[in-house]
């Protein structure tokens, strides 16, 4: 991604840390253009449903970190991090309104998050880690679990 392509986002500023105080335009080549606009427009989406302190979406890793062999990441495909004011099933909704191909909740986080990625495939893979450390991908339980974070 460009500097330029950067300064076209309406959610992000240049200045702009990840959770652990690294800048996020540190490793911008190696980010690709088209997760930064999906995650630009899941932030909007998330502002406009639940308000603009709520929508507010606090990075953990893009490139930097430790992640799983094979990991997305690793090509600037995905992105880690919460959301200042959403439980985990709004956090997940926004995601799959923004069309993610990759949504991953992780509730055993000190901040309770969510991966996302511009995997290429036509349907959407949505998987849960558990305290255990372990994936989970069959989508009953996944979905079974993530209910039990809504506020209905």
């Amino acid at each position: 991604m460009e500097l330029s392509d950067f300064h076209m986002l309406k959610n992000f500023h240049v200045t702009e840390k990840d959770i652990y105080g690294r800048l996020i335009i540190e490793d911008l080549e190696r980010i690709e253009e088209q997760l930064m606009i999906k995650v630009d427009a899941m932030v909007s989406t998330a502002k406009e449903y639940f308000g603009s302190d709520a929508g507010q979406f606090i990075v953990h890793s893009i490139v930097a970190g430790a992640h799983t062999p094979g990991s997305k990441h690793f090509t600037g495909e995905a992105m880690d991090g919460h959301f200042a004011g959403l439980n985990l099933y709004q956090a997940v909704m926004v995601a799959l309104k923004a069309g993610f191909r990759g949504i991953g909740y992780y509730p055993w986080w000190n901040r309770l998050g969510i991966h996302v990625d511009i995997r290429s495939q036509a349907h959407t893979s949505v998987w849960a880690s558990f305290s255990t450390g372990a994936y989970e991908y069959d989508y009953g339980i996944v979905i079974e679990r993530l209910l039990m974070y809504a506020d209905f």
